[in-house]
């Protein structure tokens, strides 16, 4: 089963840096490594890096940052559903996927990219053409 994990670009910034996930598993015997970037970032000092602590890789409960709790429920919701998508493809294919695909999937379904919504006219005009 893949690992997941959740670490900052640049640990000595004083501004924001982005918040990365990291997904480790093998595939065949092979190890693979995702590096996810998802659109979150914090400054370094309200970042737990403590193993000890409940809120290991998350904002520190701290009131000098407004929304920490938000933030850490947003990357508990990514987390859960990386992992959910990794689960549906094992599931499906019987084998894990490759970085590739598993990058697509994620960007597909937790960034949204790739997704387009179509209203009415925009349905029209793409089948008139």
């Amino acid at each position: 089963m893949a690992k997941y994990s959740y670490y900052l670009k640049d640990i000595s910034s004083d501004s924001d840096t982005p918040i990365i996930l990291n997904v480790n598993w093998s595939n065949n015997g092979t190890k693979k490594r995702l590096k996810f970037y998802i659109n979150e970032s914090i400054q370094p000092k309200y970042w737990q890096l403590n193993k000890n602590k409940d809120d290991y890789q998350r904002a520190t409960n701290t009131k000098k940052i407004k929304g920490h709790s938000e933030l850490n429920s947003r990357l508990d919701d990514i987390e859960a559903r990386a992992k959910d998508i990794f689960r549906r493809y094992q599931n499906d294919h019987k084998k894990p996927p490759t970085v590739e695909v598993y990058r697509k999937l994620l960007l597909e379904e937790i960034l949204e990219q790739g997704k387009t919504d179509f209203g009415f006219f925009e349905f029209f005009k793409k089948f008139t053409r």
